[in-house]
This record gives C-alpha cells, sequence and structure tokens, in this order.
C-alpha cells in the first residue's frame, strides 16, 4: 500500500525549493517584513554555508499507509553543476538556502510532475483519514468481553486470539472465525457485528483473530504479502492454528468451520478459504476483493481502487495454486459489498464471483434472484460437480463496511457506526447461509 511513495519521493533541487523557505516569503505584516529585510546579510551567510539536504530516514514499517510513510523525509539532492560553497554557520541559528534562477528544463520536469504527486497526496490523505476513523469510531461496549487465548500453537503469523464460547455449549459445535477490518479490534469488531447473538441462539464459538500493530502499522492483515496467505505460513498458518486449538480445547467440529471478514479481513478471508479448503466449510467476504488481486503493498491500492480485471480462468487459477492437487468439497463462498464503497471498488465484487465461480465449475450468469431488505439483492450462482454455489449480495446505498441492522428481531444485529453500515443484518444471512440460525 505505498504507491504514491515513489511520486512523493521526487523532489525538486534545494536551490528551487530555498525560495519558499526563506522567512521573508513566510512572514506577513509590516513589522515581520521588516525584520526579515534587516535580517538579510545573515541569510545570505547562512545559505551559503548549507549545501546539503535533510539525511534519509530509516525504512517505514510495513504496512498500510501511515504519516510516518508519506512524511518520509527524502535522499539529499546534489547539483554537480553547481559551485562549491564553503562558509560558517552562525552558530545557534538554522541553515537556509539562497533562491537561484532555475534552468528551463527543470521547469518543464517540475509542471509534469505536479499532476501526479497532487494525486498521490490527495490519495494519501484518504487512506489516513480512513484509518483515523477506523480507530476512533466504534460501537458501544460489549456485553460479553472476549477470552483472550494467549497459547494456541507455534503463531507464526504473531496474531492474537480470543474466543467467545456460550455458557453450555455442546461438544461438536459450529466455530465462526472473524476477522476486522483495519484500524479495529477483535472485541469492536464482534460488537459491531453482532454475532455474539447467532453464537448465544445457534450455540457456537466465535474466534476472533486480532492484528498487531508490529505486524502492520494501521492493524491490517497482510492480505497482500504472499508470506502471510500462503497455506503453512505467516497469518494464514496462526489462523488456522487457532481454529486447530478451538476443535481440540472445545471438542467442536472441524467440519463445521466458518470464517467472516471486512475489507483486509474480508480479503484475507478469501485467501483462508484459497489456502485451507479442507478447513473451513464455508466463508462470507464482506467488501473484500479477489484472492491473488495483490502481491505487494505497491499492488494494493490499484487492487482495491478502481480495482483489476482478469479473466475467471486466470482469477480461478490463483486460488487453485493455493492448494494445488485438492480435489474435495471446497468451501461455500458468498460476497457482500456496497455499491457506494468508496474504499474497495464495486467492481471487486464482479471479479470476485468471476474468481470463485471459475473455482467451484458455474458460470457468471445468476441463476436466481431475490431482494431482502435496505435494497439489497441476493444472487446465487450454483456450482457444479456436487460443489457449493456462490451467493452475491448487494446493497447500493451502502459505503464501505459491514452492514448491520440494530434491534432485537430476529434478523436485527449489531451496532450502527464508523464502518458498521445501518442496511441490513449481514451475520443473520450469513449463518443462515450455513445453517447456523436453527
Amino acid at each position: 500500500m505505498l504507491a504514491v511513495t515513489g511520486l512523493m519521493a521526487r523532489r525538486l533541487p534545494d536551490s528551487a525549493r530555498c525560495g519558499a523557505r526563506c522567512p521573508a516569503r513566510r512572514r506577513a505584516g509590516a513589522q515581520r517584513r521588516s525584520a526579515a529585510a534587516s535580517a538579510a546579510p545573515r541569510v545570505a551567510a547562512m545559505c551559503a554555508g548549507h549545501t546539503a539536504g535533510p539525511p534519509p530516514m530509516a525504512p517505514a514499517a510495513v504496512g498500510a499507509p501511515s504519516a510516518a510513510t508519506y512524511g518520509a523525509p527524502r535522499p539529499p539532492h546534489t547539483n554537480p553543476s553547481a559551485p562549491e560553497r564553503e562558509g560558517p554557520v552562525p552558530e545557534g541559528t538554522t541553515p537556509m538556502r539562497v533562491p537561484r534562477e532555475v534552468p528551463m528544463r527543470a521547469r518543464v520536469r517540475r509542471t509534469a510532475l505536479r499532476a501526479p504527486r497532487r494525486a498521490a497526496t490527495l490519495l494519501a490523505a484518504l487512506v489516513l483519514g480512513l484509518m483515523s476513523v477506523l480507530s476512533s469510531g466504534g460501537p458501544a461496549a460489549a456485553a460479553t468481553p472476549l477470552e483472550r487465548v494467549s497459547s494456541f500453537g507455534s503463531n507464526p503469523g504473531n496474531l492474537v486470539m480470543y474466543r467467545y464460547a456460550p455458557p453450555g455449549l455442546e461438544p461438536g459445535s459450529p466455530v465462526v472465525v472473524l476477522l476486522h477490518g483495519c484500524g479495529q479490534s477483535a472485541q469492536s469488531y464482534v460488537d459491531g457485528s453482532g454475532w455474539q447473538k447467532f453464537a448465544d441462539a445457534g450455540g457456537f464459538t466465535l474466534v476472533a483473530a486480532e492484528q498487531q500493530a508490529g505486524n502492520n502499522v494501521s492493524r491490517c492483515f497482510n492480505w497482500f504479502q504472499p508470506s502471510d496467505i500462503a497455506r503453512g505460513a505467516g497469518e494464514a498458518l496462526s489462523v488456522k492454528q487457532m481454529v486447530d486449538h478451538t476443535v481440540s480445547s472445545l471438542g467442536a467440529d472441524p467440519g463445521r468451520v466458518y470464517a467472516t471478514g471486512l475489507s483486509a479481513g474480508g480479503i484475507m478471508t478469501g485467501s483462508l478459504l484459497a489456502a485451507y479448503p479442507d478447513v473451513f466449510a464455508g466463508g462470507a467476504i464482506i467488501a473484500g476483493a479477489p484472492h491473488g488481486c495483490a502481491s505487494s503493498m505497491l499492488d494494493a491500492f490499484s487492487c482495491m481502487f478502481p480495482g483489476r480485471t482478469a479473466t475467471a480462468a486466470s482469477w480461478g487459477d490463483r486460488v487453485r495454486s493455493a492448494h494445488p492437487g485438492f480435489t474435495g468439497e471446497r468451501p461455500s463462498v458468498s460476497l457482500w459489498h456496497g455499491g457506494a464503497d468508496y474504499v474497495v471498488a464495486t467492481a471487486n465484487l464482479n471479479e470476485s464471483v468471476k474468481q470463485w465461480t471459475d473455482v467451484l465449475g458455474g458460470d457468471q450468469t445468476a441463476d436466481s434472484t431475490s431482494q431482502l431488505p435496505a435494497d439489497t439483492t441476493r444472487s446465487v450462482y450454483e456450482s457444479g460437480a456436487g460443489q457449493p454455489p456462490v451467493i452475491g449480495y448487494l446493497t447500493p446505498g451502502n459505503g464501505h463496511g459491514t452492514p448491520v441492522a440494530p434491534g432485537t428481531g430476529p434478523e436485527q444485529c449489531g451496532t450502527a457506526g464508523a464502518f458498521f453500515l445501518d442496511s441490513l443484518c449481514s451475520s443473520h444471512w450469513i449463518a443462515r447461509d450455513w445453517g447456523l440460525t436453527g
């Protein structure tokens, strides 16, 4: 997710930027202008003694864009044609640069770079703003806090495991894995999505994985890192170990394990279904993108928006290559998206339908459709050879978030707030698709 870094790292020569930093250009008012004018000889002496830019900064931590990433100092600029300058810098003062005439070639280059640099800055501001909202917004306090499980395996992805097991849980019960979005926590996602209500009613365990800032500064699951989504490695293996621990410690049914998540957690859900089709019986991807859409942070932005296009076979191959040779029944897949999603383009819904219908042996023509609350269209794509269907849910008025419908009715759930959209209870419909609503 660092697509803009390279653009923003390019800068003009020091000589061309000096004038924008001189006090006389930045201070307003007659008194300040007078003071700046009286200091002109000293400023000239300081500029003459300063020839190097700021020192380079250490590489930013791996993760989604952050303020440190976009504000990183760039390497010093050197101009081999400029004459060598010498001169002391007065003690206690800040070196400055004297403006010189910019060659025409530099002016043209600066003009050409201005548009992409502005676009990069706007993109950075958008992402950082979204991360800020995610970090500050959240639903009300939990009715029942999650249990933290400190030891569940080797945990190569360095994730944190939380769990909710309803009182009186019987052996052989299902397991639902929840993966939060960027900036969220395991607890906030369980609370906002309303899954605890259905776990209590249906008698199944919730396993909520939580990202750590040490892995990703915005606490996004690293869905764009091949080493974190591969079978037997990274964050994907950590989640699988959480499932194994729950099955062994609670006597849960290994044949009824499901996963769902939002945004980064949604895309990671798709990767879990691809890497571990022998572990998960079904998955629900909310505001996500196809598995294998990005293979680095550099790819992530264009994957999210405007999205990438490929053939159904090409998308399908990315899933099949995650566990080559697998011939068993694959997980069922449901895909949720808002028609006004401004973070992960709605086009990703169509690309995901192409991917999973190809994997499950179907086509991209819906076999049936129905209307749900909030003008949501539910489209069912039947598969072949005994494979489960792909189900798409499109809510035209929704932006980026998990659909919820606060209330106490049987089809209501959740708490509306930042990235929890008051529309319909997605948790109810997902549990219904999995046969967990009784």
